[in-house]
C-alpha cells in the first residue's frame, strides 16, 4: 500500500508540474485583455470564413479592391489632386482595366478552352499508348488492370468534362 501511494503522489506532482506549466503558459499570454480579445476575434474569423466562405469571397474580393484602389487615390491625393479627381481617375482606371480583361482576355482565354477540348481526344490516346506501356516495363508493380480501369476512368471524365463544356457554350 505504501508503494501505491508513493506512486500516486509522483504521478500527482507530475500532474501537478504539468498544470503549473499550463498555468503558467495561459498567465503569460492571455494575461493581458488586448491578447484575449485578438484571440477570440482571429477565432470568430476564422469560423466565419470557413463556414461561409462562399458567400463571403465577393466581399472580401472587394474589401481587396477597395484597399487597393484607396492606396491609388492617396498617392494621387499626394500628388496634389483632389481627392474627387482622384477617385474618379482611379475608378475610370479600374473600369478599362476591367474591360480590358473582358473584352481581351476572356475570348483568348474561351479560344484555349476550346482548342483544348479539340486536343483532348489526341492527349488521351497519346495518354492511353504511354499507360499501356507500364506493365511492360514495370510488371511487378502495375498491372493490365489497373492501367485499363484508369484509362477507364480517364475516358468517363474526359466525358463529363466535354459534357459540361457544351451546357456552358
Amino acid at each position: 500500500m505504501a508503494s501505491q501511494g508513493l506512486i500516486y503522489r509522483r504521478f500527482f506532482r507530475k500532474g501537478c508540474l504539468m498544470f503549473n506549466v499550463l498555468r503558467n503558459w495561459v498567465q503569460r499570454y492571455f494575461s493581458d485583455e488586448e491578447a484575449v480579445v485578438l484571440a477570440v476575434l482571429l477565432f470568430v474569423a476564422f469560423t466565419l470564413v470557413l463556414t461561409l466562405g462562399g458567400m463571403l469571397a465577393p466581399v472580401l474580393a472587394g474589401l481587396v479592391l477597395a484597399f487597393l484602389m484607396h492606396g491609388l487615390v492617396g498617392l494621387l491625393e499626394r500628388l496634389r489632386m483632389p481627392e474627387v479627381a482622384a477617385v474618379g481617375v482611379v475608378f475610370t482606371l479600374f473600369i478599362g482595366a476591367l474591360l480590358v480583361f473582358l473584352l481581351v482576355l476572356v475570348p483568348l482565354l474561351w479560344h484555349q478552352l476550346i482548342t483544348l477540348f479539340n486536343e483532348a481526344p489526341g492527349m488521351l490516346a497519346k495518354w492511353q499508348s504511354v499507360l499501356l506501356l507500364l506493365p511492360e516495363r514495370y510488371p511487378h508493380l502495375v498491372s493490365d488492370e489497373q492501367v485499363l480501369l484508369a484509362i477507364e476512368v480517364a475516358r468517363g471524365e474526359v466525358g463529363k468534362i466535354g459534357q459540361l463544356a457544351l451546357t456552358f457554350s
